[in-house]
């Protein structure tokens, strides 16, 4: 898979790059870290709970989340920023890292965990990889657990990064430099494909801004395509 290569990085530098942009080294560790925080008060974690992250990057989240529950698995495409992930992590016990291959997250136990997190990585995902990693989460989740992941659609404040990222789609015409582009997705289809892959999307919980900026909470639950077991209807075709 070529593609792979979009998420390999040769020095820290790059790394950064990759992960924050624009943005200071101090004020990406400081935003990493509050965003950890929120997250670990959104979820209810009181140490008691299995997790488990996809995309971990350098392992800033999962350093400080790894305080607040039981484990934490680490899963991402890049083995670089699993390196970086597990040096971010030596000294957090309760951490496991695992390279994401083709097989999304069914390489990990089913029903094993009770929540999970994604942060800044669906953005970049067209719906068929967000529909089987969703799959995927399913299978892991156990009942009544929870993912919490963001998704972007056009609005006031990115606008311009929209039609910067078209200009280079258009420029590149190949998968190895586009993959890392954002997919522009509106809330109703993100709703579909958690219902499709057999969650429940939990409306109380969507947090949005003006700029396009969506927070999305699925639940392992009752849905209208899936019975309290996960069993599909009869002629329901499931990964």
């Amino acid at each position: 898979m070529p593609q792979r290569k979009q998420w390999e990085y040769n020095s820290p530098v790059e790394m950064q790059l990759a992960l924050a942009g624009n943005w200071s080294r101090e004020d990406y560790l400081n935003h990493r870290v509050e965003l950890a925080n929120e997250l670990a008060t959104f979820l209810h974690l009181d140490g008691s709970q299995d997790g488990f992250e996809i995309g971990s990057g350098e392992g800033i989240v999962a350093r400080t989340l790894a305080a607040k529950c039981r484990s934490l698995d680490c899963t991402d495409i890049s083995q670089t920023f699993l390196e970086a992930a597990e040096s971010t992590c030596r000294d957090c016990a309760n951490v496991g890292f695992h390279q994401i291959g083709t097989d999304f997250l069914d390489f990990l136990p089913a029903e094993q965990y009770d929540f999970g997190l994604s942060s800044n990585v669906f953005v970049h995902l067209n719906a068929y990889d967000i529909y089987f990693y969703l799959c995927s989460v399913r299978k892991i989740l156990r009942p009544q657990g929870t993912f919490v992941f963001n998704v972007v659609s056009i609005g006031e404040s990115n606008r311009e990064m929209f039609h910067s990222q078209a200009r280079v789609y258009r420029s590149h015409q190949d998968p190895i430099r586009t993959r890392g582009l954002m997919n522009w997705h509106g809330i109703d289809l993100i709703r579909q494909l958690v219902e499709e892959a057999g969650l429940s999307f939990d409306e109380g919980a969507l947090r949005a801004d003006s700029g396009g900026h969506f927070r999305v909470l699925a639940v392992k639950g009752a849905s209208p395509c899936f019975d309290e077991a996960g069993r599909a209807p009869a002629g329901t075709v499931t990964p």
